[in-house]
């Protein structure tokens, strides 16, 4: 009987540690990227992304991380490198529609519009509600000259906006 309780104290005590070490980590990531954050507001964007680095290490499951870094390569207009990181975030189970937009962006930028519109579809089909989407792929119609399908997406992106605010 006094084994059973010993070995249930030492169970709680290692799983209360590892619960409040994980609390730590993630905790001293968040702090990490809030500075980086500042910094990517500064325009100090190499700066901003050796922290986002260092949180994602901390903290590897959270999607922030490396949409930031990815956010910051845009602003220094390494698209490629956008989309290397983009990419794999449009599985992740908490990426948002903004991770189509950038990943958008980007092959935009590279002259890949085909792809671009893909992109927003693939993003549409996960996200169905997003007024963001649907005003985006709009203005990927006006380079295509397709203005009823423009308009078509802009109609789509103001009432999902709208149904958001209500």
């Amino acid at each position: 009987m006094k084994n059973t309780i010993k070995i249930i104290g030492l169970i709680l005590l290692i799983t209360t540690g590892q619960i409040a070490y994980g609390q730590t980590n993630k905790a001293k990531a968040l702090e990490i990227g809030n500075q980086a954050v500042k910094l990517e507001d500064d325009g100090e964007y190499e700066k901003a992304i050796k922290l986002f680095e260092t949180a994602q290490r901390i903290d590897p499951d959270k999607v922030d991380y490396p949409y930031e870094i990815a956010y910051c390569y845009f602003q220094l207009k390494e698209y490629e490198k956008v989309i290397n990181i983009v990419e794999k975030l449009t599985d992740h189970k908490d990426a948002e529609d903004v991770v189509y937009e950038l990943l958008r962006n980007a092959y935009d930028n590279l002259g890949k519009a085909d792809k671009a519109i893909e992109i927003y579809e693939s993003g549409l089909k996960r996200y169905p509600k997003s007024g963001r989407l649907y005003l985006e792929m709009g203005i990927m119609q006006i380079g295509k000259k397709n203005y009823n399908k423009e308009l078509a997406y802009y109609e789509k992106g103001i009432e999902e906006i709208g149904r958001a605010h209500v």
